[in-house]
């Protein structure tokens, strides 16, 4: 069960601002609990469950990036406590993982490096239960009046959408995998060195505003980015997301979520990708960024 331990300074708007997260769905969907908040630290605990695990015995990478930036996000939000007409949104977000979190609970430590008027700048650490660190973050959070944005150039990625491959080898194992394991997300696309995947808009994703969490949006990334890599060669290989780097555009409600992958890159075991996410109705660009997955052949 969800729950906070302390919060400083435990002012109501506070508290209610925590416990709103906390009871939003995609917190209680990975059982995230709220060991610290205060203007320039923030802590979180992520229990292990067969629930999360990547379908061997460690945390998903997807999961344990979703449970960090939601960490740097709840720090970003209390810091600006005292602007609370204006709206805190993630601008950047890079994760290097580091070791493999094997059946082990995860404590998640967030840190104010730099806090200007709108900006915070934040750095968090995942440290496992004999305290070895699992994944390094630096992110960014900015904090704006309305949250209304316009598209530079839907030419780049709409497309995308609509792009026909022939199947990639993997395909098939990989959909029935990501079908049987995680609810409300599919593999549509699967080809050379091309991945393109839907991420359904359902309660279990939202956040406490009814936007696809940001935590959710990296999960989705991270599978696309690994298997629009694999797609990029003809070998078959187990494969380790080394980072993750997202830039956010805009927040998305009411419709589903397209993320396409495009292998860009291959230097030995490194194998990089290109990934966008997308709006499936209104087609605007949400994020977009690279991941980088470490191939054992």
């Amino acid at each position: 069960m969800t729950s906070i331990t302390t919060l400083k300074p435990a002012t109501k708007a506070y508290s209610d601002f925590a416990n709103a997260y906390l009871e939003s769905s995609w917190p209680k969907r990975l059982n995230l609990n709220i060991d610290l908040l205060t203007p320039v630290n923030c802590q979180l605990r992520l229990p292990y469950s067969e629930e999360i695990n990547n379908g061997t015995s460690a945390i998903h990478g997807g999961i344990i990036a979703s449970a960090m930036h939601d960490a740097g996000l709840l720090l970003a939000t209390h810091a600006f406590s005292d602007k609370q007409q204006l709206t805190v949104r993630t601008i950047d977000f890079k994760v290097s993982f580091l070791r493999a979190a094997k059946e082990t609970d995860l404590t998640i430590d967030a840190t104010i490096l730099r806090q200007s008027k709108r900006m915070a700048f934040i750095n968090v650490v995942a440290t496992d239960k004999s305290g070895q660190p699992v994944a390094s973050v630096n992110c960014s959070f900015g904090t704006w009046e309305e949250e209304a944005s316009t598209p530079i150039s839907p030419d780049l990625y709409v497309p995308l959408l609509n792009k026909q491959v022939a199947d990639h080898s993997l395909k098939h194992m990989m959909k029935s995998v990501v079908e049987s394991r995680v609810e409300g997300m599919a593999v549509e696309e699967m080809g050379e060195g091309f991945c393109r995947m839907r991420l359904d808009n359902i309660a279990c994703y939202q956040d406490q505003h009814g936007y696809i969490s940001s935590g959710a949006q990296l999960t989705l990334v991270d599978n696309v980015g690994a298997f629009g890599a694999l797609a990029g060669i003809n070998a078959m290989g187990m494969g380790s997301t080394v980072d993750i780097s997202l830039t956010s555009c805009e927040a998305v409600k009411d419709e589903n979520l397209i993320g396409v992958a495009e292998a860009m890159a291959r230097r030995g075991s490194q194998i990089s990708s290109r990934v966008s996410v997308i709006s499936e109705k209104s087609q605007r660009l949400i994020a977009f960024g690279t991941v980088s997955l470490w191939v054992k052949f």
